[in-house]
């Protein structure tokens, strides 16, 4: 059967698709012997078996079939991305394996799954195609990694770093970030410190200082997103959400000489000669450019600051009529554009070293609700809340280590230590451990100290984890599984 990947139709409807088994093709230089994509993908589900999945994954026979069941019985069923998955060294293929899976099951963009919902059209303006194509294959990060973010300008800390401190692939000598605090967010605080301090020049823009932008030539104040206007077109969680677009109105003015990142980027575009590209500083104009295909005028919205609701409908299973960002425009099992990379075509597990006697718990972290990332612990009203850095343990295993809940305890990992309070949690599997980073601001209005980034008083949890151990096709990093130990702080000795 012939498929015509410019129609993303099969050319002879009627005929039957083998899908499994081993076939002999004739083509124009002969006869081809060949398997199946979907002969592959099962041959490759069946390698795993249900004791070996236990092993590895803490999921029992019993609860993989009650699972397959469930997809099953009442499918089409959705399924939460944002659980961490992606932030470990098999990051990319574990989605893959996961969307596979969820697209075999007649989930995909159905009513009931994940749903892509209409939403109202804006102009794109990250200016990636303003960019020369030997401009973006410098993209740090890019030679190594051909599929991973810097195929869309994006770059990891890791290679910033590496670029800065030993200028591979080449060096980079000076800074602008945006509200950005590395020391606390990313993996290895001193690679970052070590990094920062090196720059020959560095512009923090940001709403208050923190450890990152200590050793900044020029710290910018930055207006909050209530001092500005803020554009936004769909609200994620319904088909009404999504129809929404609304253009917020500042509700107080700027305080002092702060002001928003849109002026400061467009102001150093106008000194840089680039005023062209950046709508020459007009904000207005750079509104209606966005808005141009929502058909929605900037006058309207500022005439509705609640919004403007659009008379958009779901679609359903938009893939049939338009098919998928694939070279095929199918979906496709077996990736050749993998392949063609250097990683394998098929979603494959790596078993990766197991815990030892010297680290023998597994550590992950997890966000809390009153905090963002390394911000807002300075509120006192937040802060009486969650006062300090807590390490979530099973109380068993808390036994084990002769650990009482609200022990002072040091966490270690190879990479490093990190102080936290202990707090019991029986949901956790015994061997998991649970923590937070972005700890570091003091509450003064409630006397509560600010932790060190390093060293033996630190809490920040970044410190455990390495850099180095990164998914090699998106370069995500092992914020949700490292190997450690824990004592009671009294206890505990200097790490070798």
């Amino acid at each position: 059967m012939l498929y015509d990947t410019e129609s993303a139709t099969y050319r002879d409807p009627e005929g039957r698709i083998g899908l499994s088994g081993n076939h002999t093709i004739a083509t124009i230089h002969g006869e081809l012997h060949c398997r199946t994509a979907f002969q592959r993908y099962s041959e490759t589900c069946r390698e795993y078996s249900g004791p070996e999945i236990e092993t590895v994954t803490g999921v029992s026979p019993t609860q993989l079939y009650e699972t397959a069941k469930l997809i099953h019985q009442y499918g089409p069923l959705s399924y939460y991305t944002w659980t961490g998955t992606a932030q470990n060294t098999q990051a990319t293929q574990t989605g893959r394996a996961m969307a596979l899976l969820y697209a075999l099951t007649g989930a995909l963009d159905a009513a009931g799954g994940n749903t892509q919902f209409e939403r109202p059209q804006l102009n794109n303006v990250f200016g990636h195609e303003l960019l020369s194509e030997t401009q973006r294959g410098k993209t740090l990060g890019l030679d190594e990694r051909p599929l991973g973010p810097g195929t869309m300008g994006w770059i990891s800390s890791r290679d910033l770093y590496s670029a800065i401190s030993d200028g591979s692939p080449y060096p980079v000598k000076a800074l602008i970030s945006f509200g950005a605090n590395p020391l606390l967010t990313k993996p290895a605080p001193h690679a970052a410190d070590a990094a920062l301090r090196k720059l020959d020049f560095h512009v923090h823009c940001d709403l208050f200082m923190n450890p990152s932008a200590a050793n900044a030539d020029i710290v910018l104040p930055v207006c909050s997103a209530w001092e500005r206007e803020g554009l936004n077109a769909g609200f994620q969680i319904s088909q009404q959400a999504e129809a929404y677009i609304q253009l917020r109105p500042a509700v107080v003015e700027p305080r002092g000489d702060s002001r928003s990142d849109e002026w400061i980027v467009f102001e150093l575009a106008k000194h840089l000669g680039l005023g062209e590209q950046f709508f020459n500083g007009d904000h207005e104009a750079a509104l209606r450019h966005q808005l141009e295909p929502s058909g929605v005028t900037l006058e309207a919205l500022r005439e509705a600051p609640r919004g403007i609701p659009l008379p958009l409908r779901t679609h359903y299973r938009k893939y049939r009529h338009q098919g998928f960002n694939t070279p095929s425009r199918r979906i496709e099992l077996y990736s050749q554009v993998f392949l063609d990379s250097g990683y394998p075509p098929l979603p494959e597990f790596i078993v990766e070293p197991a815990k030892n006697s010297y680290y023998p718990l597994l550590l992950t972290s997890a966000k809390t609700v009153q905090y963002c990332h390394s911000q807002q612990r300075n509120l006192p009203l937040l802060r009486k809340s969650m006062p300090r850095p807590l390490i979530d343990i099973h109380p068993n295993t808390a036994n084990v280590f002769g650990i009482a809940e609200h022990d002072e305890v040091v966490v270690t990992t190879d990479e490093g230590v990190m102080n936290a309070e202990a707090r019991f949690n029986s949901s956790l599997a015994p061997d998991v451990l649970c923590s937070q980073y972005g700890w570091w601001q003091a509450c003064n209005q409630l006397g509560i100290k600010g932790y060190a980034i390093e060293g033996r008083e630190n809490g920040n949890y970044n410190n455990l984890i390495s850099d180095k151990r990164i998914d090699p096709i998106s370069s995500s990093n092992t914020l949700r599984h490292s190997y450690c130990k824990i004592k009671r702080r009294a206890e505990a000795t200097t790490p070798q």
